[in-house]
């Protein structure tokens, strides 16, 4: 999946999942090692210095795509695209109505399901939040599976979560390379 980046007023790199901020943007891999030599190539897009490093930029998207994934199902829930509990987000995947399922974190009840077990073995599972989290975006005090009725909105769905999983760890620090200057010697890390 690309993310489009731009440029922050220190100098930093920001990303815009919707797309929308302002201003020159730059598009890049949101994979680890993609993100691993975005400074260096975002500052050649920029014709400008980043002062964020690829683990700072890893995070930052950790972040604003963990808010992606609250806000696609706060729009699954205004534009009614979900089928709420067990029960009617099985109908819908059997009915072929249903692009995802989003599953809590600690359904483990929910997860030992023949269709559910099947649903997964097939790439159709999200796992995100746990009960209380998913209750609360949908009014109900927890909710364990709900299935997505949307194609565009499940695919979003699958795009945040890789974002949100990243972690700076997973991101590959560049190689070093030294420069010689006037002022001395400065290490770099592409």
């Amino acid at each position: 999946m690309l993310v489009r980046w731009v440029l922050g007023p220190e100098g930093e790199a920001v990303p815009d999942l919707k797309g929308t901020a302002p201003g020159r943007g730059a598009w890049i891999h949101a994979r680890p090692a993609c993100l691993g030599r975005l400074p260096t190539g975002l500052a050649r897009s920029f014709r400008a210095p980043v002062s964020s490093s690829a683990a700072d930029a890893a995070e930052l998207l950790r972040r604003a795509a963990s808010v992606r994934m609250d806000q696609l199902l706060g729009a699954a829930r205004r534009r009614q695209l979900a089928a709420l509990g067990s029960t009617p987000a099985q109908d819908a995947w059997k009915a072929g109505r249903a692009w995802a399922i989003v599953l809590a974190r600690d359904a483990q009840a929910a997860a030992r399901e023949s269709w559910l077990l099947e649903a997964v073995s097939r790439g159709d599972v999200l796992v995100w939040a746990d009960k209380a989290q998913l209750g609360a975006f949908f009014g109900r005090d927890e909710l364990a599976v709900l299935a997505i009725l949307d194609q565009r909105l499940a695919k979003e769905l699958f795009g945040a979560i890789a974002m949100a999983l990243l972690t700076p760890e997973t991101v590959p620090r560049g190689k070093k390379r030294e420069h010689q200057s006037g002022q001395g010697s400065t290490t770099e890390v592409e």
